[in-house]
C-alpha cells in the first residue's frame, strides 16, 4: 500500500462546433468552474491531435454534433483516451428552442456544454470503426456505380443521335 496520495485527474467537459475550416470549442473545468474558449485552425486531424494533448492528464468528455467532419474528430478523441458524445443535430436544435437572435458557433458550444453537463444531450450512436469503414466503402461504390450509369447513358444518347439520326 502506497502512502503517497494519488493525484485525481481533473474533470473537464468540452463542447465542439465542427466546420470545414475551423473548430470552435468551449471548455469547463467541473472542479474549479473555469471556462475556456477558442478555435482549432485548421480543422485537420493533426491540429485536433495536437490540441488534444493538453487534456492528456485529465479526465475529459467531449460533445459535438453529428455533422460534416465529426468522424475524424471522434476518432482522435477516442485515440487520446477520452469519451466522445455525438449529438443528434435535429434534436439538439429542438432543445435550443425558438431563436431570439442569430445562432453562432459560440452559442452552439454553450448549448452542447449545458446539455452534456445536465445529462440531456440527445446522443447519436457512434458505430464501431469496422462499420464506419464498411459504410464508407458502400458510399464510394454507390458513387462509382452512379457515375458509370451516367457515362453509359451519355454514350448511348450520343450513339443514338449519330447512328439513328433521321434523314
Amino acid at each position: 500500500m502506497s502512502t503517497e496520495l494519488e493525484e485525481v485527474p481533473m474533470r473537464i467537459v468540452v463542447a465542439l462546433d465542427v466546420h470545414r475550416r475551423q473548430i470552435t470549442y468551449k471548455t469547463l473545468d467541473r472542479e474549479s468552474g473555469e471556462v475556456g474558449r477558442g478555435r482549432i485552425v485548421p480543422a485537420t486531424r493533426g491540429a485536433v491531435r495536437e490540441w488534444l494533448e493538453q487534456f492528456a492528464a485529465c479526465e475529459a468528455e467531449f460533445a459535438l454534433e453529428g455533422t460534416t467532419g465529426w468522424r475524424f474528430v471522434v476518432e482522435e478523441i477516442e485515440r487520446a483516451g477520452h469519451r466522445a458524445h455525438l449529438a443528434d443535430p435535429a434534436e439538439t436544435a429542438g432543445k435550443r428552442g425558438r431563436k431570439r437572435r442569430a445562432k453562432t458557433d459560440s452559442a452552439d458550444c454553450d448549448l452542447q456544454l449545458r446539455l452534456l453537463c445536465a445529462g440531456e444531450l440527445p446522443e447519436s450512436w457512434i458505430p464501431p470503426a469496422h462499420l464506419l469503414e464498411l459504410r464508407t466503402r458502400l458510399r464510394m461504390r454507390k458513387v462509382l456505380i452512379d457515375q458509370r450509369t451516367a457515362w453509359q447513358q451519355r454514350l448511348q444518347a450520343q450513339l443514338f443521335t449519330r447512328v439513328c439520326r433521321p434523314g
